[in-house]
């Protein structure tokens, strides 16, 4: 389990977390993370190499509540899955 897995399986967190900073994970920690902490409203996710379109794709479709996203040097992120 990683630490972006494991700090979403507290369902305390899930109610009240506003602001993740998240260095390593994959598109599944991505998707556990907006399914479990869908009242997000600020995500960092600047330096995770991992990050793709399909990590944006839920990012978009689950944290309707989001008002800020950092994405930067997440070097397998293409430009198209932005717009």
């Amino acid at each position: 389990m990683t630490t972006a897995t494991a700090l979403v399986k507290s369902n305390e967190l899930s109610v009240s977390l506003a602001l993740v900073f998240i260095v390593c994970c994959c598109v599944a920690d991505v998707l556990q993370l907006c399914v479990n902490c869908p009242r997000l409203t600020e995500l960092d996710l600047s330096d995770a190499a991992a990050i793709t379109s399909q990590s944006v794709e839920h990012i978009v479709s689950y944290l309707v509540s989001l008002r800020y996203l950092a994405l930067s040097r997440c070097y397998y992120l293409r430009l198209p899955a932005l717009m």
